[in-house]
C-alpha cells in the first residue's frame, strides 16, 4: 500500500459571518471507501440480525461522516452508491421480474439516500456543529416527502 495517500480535495476553511471557522478535513479515498463499506455492512448486519440492531447507529454515523466530503456532488454520488448497496440486495427479486430495468427501480430508492447525504453535507458546511441537531430533521423530512410522493403517485394512478 502506498503510504502517501493524496486527499480527495483540499478545501480551505471558510470563515462565516459570525467569525466561526468551519474546519474541513480532507478525506483519503481509503477513508471514504471505509465509511461507505462500513455503512453498508452495518446496515445489513442490523437488518439481518435483530441482536445487532444497534449497528444501525453505525450506519447513520458513517452516512453523517460521508456528508463531510468536499463537494455536494461527491457526497451525493457516494450516498447513491451506498443506497444501491443497501437496497439492491433486498430488492433482487426486481431483477427476476423486470430484468435490467430493475436498476431504474433501485435508483429511485438510492436517489433519496444520495440526496440525504448531499443535503447533510450542505447543512454541515452551512451550520457547522449545529448540523448534528439539524440532520435528523433533514432525514425525517425526506422520508416524509418520499412517502407522500409515493402516495400521490398511487392515488393519481387510479384516475
Amino acid at each position: 500500500m502506498n503510504a502517501n495517500v493524496s486527499p480527495l480535495t483540499v478545501v480551505e476553511p471558510r470563515p462565516r459571518d459570525d467569525g466561526f471557522v468551519i474546519e474541513v478535513h480532507p478525506f483519503s479515498w481509503q477513508r471514504v471507501l471505509l465509511l461507505a463499506v462500513g455503512s453498508v455492512v452495518a446496515f445489513h448486519l442490523a437488518y439481518g440480525f435483530p441482536p445487532l440492531s444497534f449497528l444501525i447507529m453505525v450506519y447513520l454515523y458513517c452516512l453523517f461522516q460521508l456528508a463531510a466530503l468536499p463537494t455536494p456532488r461527491k457526497a451525493f454520488y457516494f450516498g447513491l452508491a451506498v443506497g444501491y448497496a443497501v437496497y439492491a440486495p433486498h430488492l433482487i427479486f426486481f431483477w427476476t421480474i423486470f430484468g435490467w430495468p430493475a436498476v431504474a427501480l433501485w435508483t429511485v430508492l438510492a436517489f433519496w439516500l444520495g440526496l440525504f447525504v448531499a443535503l447533510a453535507r450542505v447543512c454541515r458546511r452551512r451550520f457547522g456543529r449545529l448540523a448534528v441537531v439539524l440532520v435528523p430533521f433533514i432525514w425525517t423530512g425526506l422520508e416524509y416527502f418520499r412517502g407522500e410522493l409515493s402516495l400521490a403517485c398511487m392515488v393519481l394512478h387510479w384516475f
